[in-house]
C-alpha cells in the first residue's frame, strides 16, 4: 500500500542524492543516518522535538536553555515543560515563541 509507494519514493531520493556527493561524503551521511548521531530540532504542532544534545542547562517556565556540540539552543515561551525526556532526546511542549541559537 501507502508505506511501500512512501519507501520508493524515499529510495528514489536518496539515490538521487547519493548521486551528487562524493564517496567520503556518503560514508559520513550513512553513518549519521543509520546511527542518528546529528544534532537535530523539529518543530511540529506547537512542541520542539532536541535530538542529539548533550546537557540541559536550565528549565523555566518562560525558558529552557539546552547545549548541543556546536553552541547552545535557548526555547523561549509560556508554560514550557519537558514531556519527553530521553538520553539523547527531549520534546518541549508549551506555548514556544521563539527559539534563539547561540
Amino acid at each position: 500500500g501507502s508505506n511501500k509507494l512512501f519507501l520508493k519514493k524515499k529510495g528514489l531520493i536518496l539515490s538521487l542524492f547519493f548521486s551528487y556527493i562524493e564517496l567520503g561524503d556518503t560514508m559520513s551521511f550513512l553513518k549519521n543516518y543509520i546511527l542518528d548521531e546529528e544534532f537535530q530540532v523539529n518543530y511540529f504542532r506547537g512542541k520542539i522535538n532536541i535530538k542529539n544534545y548533550i546537557k540541559i542547562n536550565y528549565m523555566e517556565d518562560t525558558k529552557i536553555s539546552i547545549s548541543y556540540i556546536d553552541g547552545i539552543i535557548v526555547v523561549h515561551g509560556e508554560n514550557l515543560k519537558i514531556i519527553k525526556l530521553l538520553d539523547n532526546e527531549i520534546l518541549v511542549d508549551g506555548k514556544i515563541e521563539m527559539v534563539e541559537w547561540k
